[in-house]
């Protein structure tokens, strides 16, 4: 029997995301830098497979590292989670915020009233 979970990283640009993903992954697979430029510039996907030893289930998760958004007006906010949304089918979406860092309220409560209607 095989599992199959996909988790989307998801916020605004340099704050973390993928060096998230390598932390998840255990290496690093993500590319990442210092410097103030954005290094995602398109979905990526990274997939980690195990098994459950006791059980004899095996598993694959697939972490989704996402383009930070640049933008925090409803049109462009809406666009990118939904498209994160429709394209990773997420068991879980991890928000990344570094302290700070802009991002509008309001817009996220529409993305976890979206996740629960889901």
């Amino acid at each position: 029997m095989s599992k199959e979970f996909n988790i989307a990283i998801c916020g605004s640009a340099r704050v973390g995301k993928s060096t998230l993903v390598n932390a998840l992954c255990g290496k690093q697979v993500a590319r990442t830098s210092n410097s103030l430029c954005a290094q995602t510039d398109r979905m990526e996907k990274y997939l980690i497979n195990g098994n459950d030893h006791t059980s004899s289930i095996s598993y694959t998760i697939t972490i989704y590292d996402t383009p930070g958004i640049e933008s925090w007006t409803e049109d462009h906010v809406r666009t990118y989670f939904s498209r994160i949304m429709n394209t990773s089918k997420p068991l879980c979406m991890i928000y990344c915020a570094s302290p700070g860092s802009f991002a509008q309220l309001d817009q996220l409560q529409w993305l976890v009233d979206t996740c629960i209607k889901s």
